[in-house]
């Protein structure tokens, strides 16, 4: 699950960056690269940092989730 807010670029972006790493292995989600994801999408220049924030939601969402884990265990 993500909330994005912004324009329809920011939303396209959060959610081909959820879909491509849905069921990946966290290391395998964290090589999810910005240019790839803006390239998928076709976006123009203006609007590419779309990706790249859409892709550090993403890893700092897998950050969050590691040291909740490794917290949890003790």
């Amino acid at each position: 699950r993500f909330k994005a807010f912004g324009c329809s670029a920011a939303i396209a972006s959060a959610s081909l960056a959820a879909d491509l790493v849905a069921g990946r292995p966290c290391a395998a989600a964290l090589t999810l690269d910005a240019a790839a994801v803006a390239d998928a999408l076709d976006l123009p220049e203006d609007k590419r940092a779309m990706a790249a924030h859409a892709v550090a939601a993403v890893r700092q969402a897998i950050g969050d989730w590691e040291r909740k884990t490794v917290a949890a265990r003790g």
